[in-house]
């Protein structure tokens, strides 16, 4: 069996990081640790460009003009959507789906 593991090493790379502001109290936690999880793999904090957006649509919008630009090694972005656990519906045989 072979295995492959990737070092955790962001050194030399410039990171885009577009953050949804729709449910930021969330979404400002995830930015967060990815800035900490960058700056533990020794990337530079000047290297991080942070992109704020409305919501989830803007997402993809974005993000492909900013990989389009070729300005960036890596694309990361956030959104949180919070929406009821539909669990009991599924689990319960007696309803059709």
């Amino acid at each position: 069996m072979k295995e492959y593991n990737g070092q955790l090493i962001a050194k030399g790379f410039k990171f885009a990081l577009i953050v949804s502001r729709f449910n930021d109290f969330i979404t400002e936690k995830l930015l967060e640790g990815a800035v900490d999880a960058i700056d533990r793999s020794g990337g530079d904090k000047e290297a991080i460009d942070i992109l704020r957006v409305p919501g989830a649509f803007e997402i993809p919008l974005v993000a492909k003009r900013v990989a389009r630009a070729d300005k960036y090694d890596a694309v990361i972005f956030f959104h949180y959507k919070l929406q009821p656990l539909k669990y009991p519906k599924m689990l319960d045989k007696s309803r059709p789906f």
